[in-house]
């Protein structure tokens, strides 16, 4: 799928390619498209970002809705900051596992990831819920993934 992050790897290729390129004739039409091509990813995929997160926080508000406390759910590092950094940090607790993500393991040592948002089904986890995404990306559905009892 197309990252945000690839753009400005993208765009030093392209001044790259522009330089060993700068002798050859281009024409306004063809300078235009590759414009307009580079415009309308950008704009897709912030637009797509922005609903991905959306959906994100949705699917987390679906849990807390059910009861489900912020220490037991892993919806990303921006969520898990947002949410239970300051928690974690005075509990001291350590429930993070060696299969965790690094921001479960450093900063975020009492979340259980009873509960996760994730992009695919993971085993054992079970699907409780999932979404689709608006946007053109074809990775476009989270789920909400319970850790089995």
């Amino acid at each position: 799928s197309f990252d945000r992050y690839f753009l400005p790897i993208f765009s030093f290729v392209l001044i790259i390619l522009i330089l060993r390129l700068k002798n050859q004739k281009f024409s306004t039409l063809s300078a235009g498209a590759v414009l307009l091509v580079y415009a309308f990813f950008s704009l897709t995929q912030t637009a797509f970002y922005m609903n991905w997160n959306r959906v994100r926080w949705e699917l987390t508000a679906t849990a807390m809705n059910r009861g489900i406390e912020t220490f037991q759910l892993d919806a990303g590092y921006e969520w898990n900051g947002w949410h239970s950094y300051w928690s974690a940090r005075n509990s001291g607790l350590s429930a993070g596992t060696i299969t965790s993500p690094w921001w479960i393991r450093a900063l975020f040592v009492n979340n259980t990831e009873d509960y996760i948002v994730a992009s695919s089904p993971i085993r054992p986890y079970s699907v409780i819920a999932s979404e689709t995404v608006p946007g053109f990306n074809p990775n476009n559905r989270l789920y909400l993934l319970k850790k089995p009892d």
